[in-house]
């Protein structure tokens, strides 16, 4: 798909409602013909998964202390680049957290590459990235 560069940026509340408002946005780039509906199922699900874990590991802690997950991607050159930020919150034991889930395997999965760094300003970062050429 030869489109011109595309990015947006989003900075939410870590709650579980804002993981569907991060899909509705992420959904516009199927809408307007950018990523194809198959492509774009499999970039909603490792993206979902990684602002969940942001929201399972930050939720009312973090909207208490004012935190924030953040979402920026790119479209350049037919690859959908989509880093998950945590803005810095520290990650709290939860009593209803059985630990490490299936989130980063499926992110491993359905992405191209996945890489993991300190976020600027603090936090992790988890950037994935989708090729889109041929991507029915």
């Amino acid at each position: 798909m030869n489109q011109p560069p595309a990015h947006f940026h989003l900075k939410v509340a870590p709650t579980r409602a804002n993981v569907g408002l991060v899909r509705h946005v992420l959904s516009g780039l199927a809408d307007a013909g950018a990523v194809s509906r198959a492509r774009m199922e499999k970039v909603l699900l490792a993206v979902s998964e990684a602002v969940t874990n942001v929201v399972r590991r930050h939720g009312v802690d973090g909207l208490a202390a004012g935190g924030a997950v953040e979402v920026e991607g790119t479209l350049v050159d037919g690859v959908l680049r989509v880093a998950v930020r945590d803005g810095g919150l520290p990650m709290l034991p939860r009593p209803d957290d059985s630990g490490m889930g299936q989130g980063l395997p499926i992110i491993a999965a359905v992405a191209d590459r996945v890489t993991f760094h300190d976020a600027p300003g603090g936090g992790a970062e988890v950037v994935m990235e989708f090729a889109l050429a041929g991507d029915g």
